[in-house]
């Protein structure tokens, strides 16, 4: 069996997003670190080619809890049980691949080209890295 190679991946219009990879999801996945270790290489690979790497998360803040209306069907239970708030360690990313610390230079020059975004948004919040 051959494999094909990987397509060119152009650093300005390629972003992986990791959703959802958050403590309290990932710990109820069918093999949960095999799961893990396949997101984490595809984000070494994305990151090594010069790509994004996008974060989303659910997490809820008291105020976000309030504005989920009763007729939301995929929220409205999680708010009125005061579920997935934000400090939580079942909201946080899992450390395996969370978004790091840019140190290097060549890493603080990507991100010149593309600052980090941290997006908050009612119930979800999005961080990309490079």
């Amino acid at each position: 069996m051959t494999t094909s190679a990987l397509p060119e991946i152009d650093p300005q219009r390629t972003a992986l997003l990791a959703m959802d990879f958050q403590n309290g999801i990932v710990a109820i996945a069918p093999e949960p670190d095999a799961l893990v270790e396949r997101v984490k290489g595809a984000i070494a690979d994305v990151r090594a080619a010069g790509g994004t790497i996008g974060y989303v998360r659910v997490a809820f803040t008291e105020d976000d809890w309030a504005q989920v209306p009763e007729t939301n069907k995929t929220f409205s239970a999680v708010a009125a049980a005061k579920m997935m708030h934000h400090e939580d360690d079942a909201t946080q990313i899992d450390e395996r691949i969370a978004p790091r610390t840019v140190t290097s230079s060549s890493a603080r020059s990507a991100s010149a080209r593309a600052p980090p975004l941290i997006s908050t948004s009612s119930c979800a919040t999005a961080v990309s890295t490079p």
